[in-house]
């Protein structure tokens, strides 16, 4: 594993004020704002449309008794999705999808993911192809004994390449089923989009399959049989056979290597997911090579480790000196990190512009500026972005509601 050159506060010199400083609850709402430029983020139940056209979706009693992990959307495309839970008890299990407004039923194709363990539960996988780019499509499980979970639905990525707006959410390090985290995720609730990325430190402690579980599944159920995740792996998550669990619950892009690293394209943005865990010249090479290929006006870049930070970690500079480079030759407009218990939005870097959103839930630290900082607050958060033809529009959002920090970047 790759040791990290890290620096506290170095252009800073505040070193001492963050020497063993633990996580704080409670840091709910934002003592200060930055740039309100955008204004505060538009608000919109994020599941309404999908709920008025196909409901909300839930275990019927024979789902409560054979459904161990809700179903969770992943890799949905212009064209396909699938869809993945666990049961503990194999009969002949089946998703029913249908347009939402009408039509014939779509085909569908259940299989054990012979990707993870199996045990006391199977995780099965439903590949769902042949479908319309930004169409709502409903689904239910069944299986041999009947309903296990009633109707719900997802949206499908618009075409490549379009103009349609694209809106994405981004929040990191999300907790222990902590005070802070059940605030961000119901804040989650209160806007609109089509995607979510996380940056790593997904399951506290030590990213082990109960972790998952009770962290990540458990907290996020309501979204994610609607919403497709997508994260990238952090520290903590890698501390279980070096991201065992987190490879074995997920089915990424496997464009990158082993789903650790992976890239995807929605609307007019291209999405490339780094692993800075463990960085190696073939990721370098693989991401120089993906961001050279894309043709998309939009470049977004998630990682875990930051390259800058004013927090209790302070800046990586191997990812910076691996990576950054990269991103200034490719046209990188935005960078999203997590790690850091904290928010920070820098200035313009050589066209990027780099964010820590670590304010998913696990607790907050304190956090300092340095000379590329152009704003930075110590709570718990989620950023928003939307992009729209040739603008992108970032806001973000406190676990009470209130939209402390905003910016507006334009091809």
């Amino acid at each position: 594993m790759t040791l990290h050159a890290q620096t506290l506060l170095g252009i800073t010199g505040a070193l001492s004020l963050f020497a063993c400083v633990p996580n704080e609850l409670g840091h709910i709402r934002a003592k200060k704002t930055g740039d309100m430029v955008a204004g505060p983020a538009p608000r919109a139940e994020f599941d309404h449309e999908l709920e008025d056209a196909c409901g909300d979706g839930g275990p019927t009693i024979a789902g409560d008794n054979r459904i161990v992990r809700a179903p969770y959307l992943q890799q949905v495309t212009e064209r396909s999705a699938r869809i993945l839970w666990t049961v503990n008890q194999l009969a002949r299990p089946h998703v029913a999808v249908t347009p939402a407004a009408g039509g014939e039923p779509i085909q569908t194709v259940t299989t054990v993911d012979g990707s993870a363990a199996r045990g006391a539960t199977d995780q099965l996988i439903a590949r769902i192809e042949g479908l319309e780019p930004a169409t709502i499509y409903c689904y239910e499980i069944r299986d041999e004994s009947g309903l296990l979970y009633t109707s719900t639905g997802f949206r499908t990525a618009p075409a490549i390449g379009g103009d349609a707006p694209v809106r994405f959410t981004a929040f990191a390090d999300l907790g222990k089923q902590t005070t802070d985290q059940f605030a961000v995720s119901d804040q989650l609730n209160t806007v609109s989009y089509d995607f979510a990325l996380v940056p790593g430190d997904i399951a506290y402690g030590s990213g082990t399959m109960e972790a998952f579980e009770l962290y990540y599944f458990d907290v996020y159920a309501d979204k994610l049989d609607k919403i497709p995740f997508y994260p990238a792996v952090g520290n903590h998550d890698y501390r279980t056979d070096r991201a065992g669990p987190f490879r074995q619950v997920y089915s990424l892009p496997e464009n990158g290597s082993n789903e650790l690293y992976y890239s995807f394209d929605w609307g007019n943005v291209h999405i490339a997911v780094i692993d800075t865990e463990n960085i190696d010249d073939a990721q370098v090479s693989w991401l120089d090579a993906d961001l050279a290929a894309t043709r998309q006006p939009w470049k977004v870049v998630m990682g875990h480790h930051p390259p800058y930070s004013s927090g209790y970690h302070g800046d990586d500079l191997e990812v910076r000196r691996k990576f950054s480079p990269i991103f200034a030759s490719r046209g990188v407009q935005l960078a999203l990190f997590g790690h850091e218990h904290n928010y920070e939005r820098t200035k313009d870097l050589d066209g990027t512009t780099y964010i820590v959103t670590g304010g998913g839930g696990v607790g907050t630290r304190p956090v300092g500026t340095s000379t590329y900082t152009d704003f930075s607050e110590q709570v718990a958060h989620f950023t928003y972005v939307e992009v729209a033809g040739n603008t992108l529009t970032l806001w973000a959002v406190d676990a009470s509601g209130q939209t402390f920090d905003t910016a507006v970047l334009r091809l």
